[in-house]
């Protein structure tokens, strides 16, 4: 319910849904992820959502998602990434 409400295209809110759901892939790709974070962040603040409520678009934490937006999370898991892309309208990265 919280990221119907949150997403107003319906389609994005199944595909977000179904992305929380998915298996971990254990696919390694090398990426820029303090540039990733840096988008994820400003693409955040300008839709004006709180790091709380993007963690629940993600089912993670508050802190796993300060630790998307510093580069800091390593390697965050491709439901997530994917996530973040959809709701945030944000390419994936390369």
């Amino acid at each position: 319910r919280v990221i119907a409400a949150m997403v107003p295209n319906a389609d994005d809110a199944a595909f977000i849904c179904q992305a929380r759901e998915a298996q971990h892939m254990d696919v390694t790709v090398p990426v820029d992820w303090r540039a990733f974070g840096r988008a994820v962040q400003s693409a955040r603040k300008s839709a004006r959502y709180s790091q709380t409520v993007a963690a629940e678009m993600c089912g993670i934490s508050r802190n796993y998602m300060s630790m998307i937006e510093r580069g800091a999370a390593g390697d965050p898991s491709y439901a997530i990434v994917l996530t973040l892309c959809r709701w945030l309208r944000l390419d994936l990265p390369q």
